[in-house]
């Protein structure tokens, strides 16, 4: 056992041990179960490392591997600014493992200072995921919606038939494609733990 503070810097990346101590002179240990948050973006290993006054060298140890729940592949193409509409290469959504994309989630397809015109043909080629309200929203991007979640392997979901609205005015050059969620989140409806500066608390 032991006694003492911690506190979390803002960053919530930094956890600062005040003043702990064994209750005896035996070896003691200290056990921690953290909930992470991870950006987007990032993908790799996760890497926590242990410093300060009682440790004569920084100590590092991997606590986990983030990985991207989907990975999206297109075809690139070229294409011509002063068409207004312009046909372009199919696109595929892989899941990492089955279920990744979760029945009721919603999330759609943009490309960077462009728009997606029409409605594409969108079909899953693998796994049994199946896919509602397939459509070109207001924003031009190509949203959908899990019907059902892939059960057994992952899905694969493939797009074709895309046709993109070029506007004359932008500049040519390479264009970002993007898999963005779009349901938006209630404060109501989180549950789970939340850290404060010495404890943690149930939503």
């Amino acid at each position: 056992k032991t006694k003492g503070d911690f506190t979390i810097n803002d960053e919530g990346n930094e956890l600062t041990f005040n003043g702990w101590e064994p209750d005896s002179t035996d070896t003691a240990e200290v056990h921690f179960t953290f909930q992470l948050s991870i950006a987007p973006d990032f993908t790799g290993d996760i890497t926590a490392t242990l410093t300060g006054k009682g440790v004569d060298e920084e100590i590092e140890a991997v606590v986990g591997t983030a990985v991207a729940p989907v990975t999206v592949e297109a075809t690139k193409t070229d294409a011509i600014i002063d068409y207004r509409h312009t046909t372009i290469g199919d696109i595929t959504i892989t899941e990492a493992e089955a279920g990744v994309l979760e029945k009721g989630k919603k999330f759609a397809l943009e490309i960077e200072n462009l728009e997606f015109d029409d409605d594409p043909t969108v079909e899953v080629v693998s796994g049994d995921l199946k896919l509602k309200n397939v459509e070109v929203n207001d924003a031009g991007q190509l949203e959908m919606t899990i019907d059902s979640e892939s059960a057994k392997e992952p899905a694969v979901i493939k797009i074709t038939n895309c046709e993109l609205y070029m506007e004359r005015n932008i500049p040519a050059g390479e264009y970002a494609l993007k898999l963005v969620a779009t349901d938006t989140i209630d404060s109501d409806e989180l549950s789970g733990t939340k850290w404060t500066d010495t404890s943690y608390n149930d939503l």
